[in-house]
């Protein structure tokens, strides 16, 4: 007998899948009516003027790396145990990944471990919603801007 534990299961009812079935219903798959409806919703919820919807968490990871001018010789720490994403997008951004350890209470990134990464070279620091639990945001955010570096928050999990 063979049987699979999930490693996530999403958590969807009937709503979920008549929103679902509209869209592909509609014939537009890509940047259609609900798409521009739901970055209003977020940017409003934000109090922004404009909220863009990626296709995945890695490209919205990678497009903000470069918006934020990240390239080669810079350095961008990010969890040592997650999904592919942060890495990925850091590499494609041509700057190097630098893997911090997590706790493993909750495989988040570990706040003292991502300290001890940081160097001068580090210009953005990732943290990753691991499994939905919240990354310690405001310890990183604060040994981010002791380097002069930012946080970018991938929630994307």
């Amino acid at each position: 007998m063979s049987f699979r534990i999930p490693l996530a299961r999403p958590c969807t009812g009937p709503e979920e899948i008549e929103a679902a079935a509209a869209v592909i219903r509609s014939g537009r798959l890509v940047r259609g009516p609900r798409v521009e409806a739901f970055e209003k919703a977020v940017a409003e919820w934000a109090g922004v003027d404009h909220a863009v919807a990626f296709s995945s968490g890695t490209t919205a990871l990678l497009a903000a790396l470069r918006c934020l001018g990240v390239g080669p010789g810079d350095e961008v720490v990010v969890p040592a145990l997650t999904f592919p994403a942060p890495a990925a997008a850091v590499v494609w951004s041509g700057a190097a990944p630098v893997f911090a350890d997590v706790d493993p209470r909750n495989l988040d990134v570990d706040p003292a471990d991502a300290a001890r990464r940081t160097t001068k070279r580090t210009r953005v620091v990732i943290a990753v919603d691991q499994f939905g639990m919240p990354a310690p945001a405001v310890e990183l955010e604060k040994i981010a801007r002791r380097r002069g570096a930012l946080l970018l928050v991938d929630a994307a999990c």
